[in-house]
């Protein structure tokens, strides 16, 4: 999307998803990929998807991280769950997979052995 950008000239901002881990990673990674002049028009960090208590979570540590060129703010949106949102595509598969894990191994627990697709057949 930078193309776009630097032909807009316009500011943008650098999400980052915490629940997929190596949210430091994922924004000292941009910045060391992208030109001092790219990165001044950055106008802030999003972290994305934040579990627990935003309030341990210190954008400071963010700040911190980043090097050179103006201060950029950072923003942090707690994870929001039962919003009545379509998921992604990605996500709805994960908790597909994830729930029918928990079913097989709720299945085994049980004393149940193979599949317990097998068992509705």
């Amino acid at each position: 999307n930078l193309p776009l950008v630097r032909r807009l000239d316009c500011p943008w901002l650098l999400v980052a998803d915490i629940q997929r881990g190596g949210v430091f990673a994922q924004v000292v990674g941009t910045q060391a990929c992208v030109s001092p002049h790219d990165w001044d028009r950055c106008a802030g960090i999003v972290i994305n998807q934040l579990r627990g208590e935003a309030r341990y979570f210190d954008p400071q540590i963010i700040r911190d991280k980043v090097q050179g060129g103006q201060p950029v703010p950072v923003f942090v949106v707690p994870y929001l769950d039962h919003l009545g949102l379509p998921e992604e595509d990605d996500m709805g598969v994960e908790r597909r997979l994830q729930k029918e894990q928990q079913q097989q191994q709720q299945y085994s627990n049980k004393g149940g052995g193979g599949d317990p697709d097998e068992r509705r057949r």
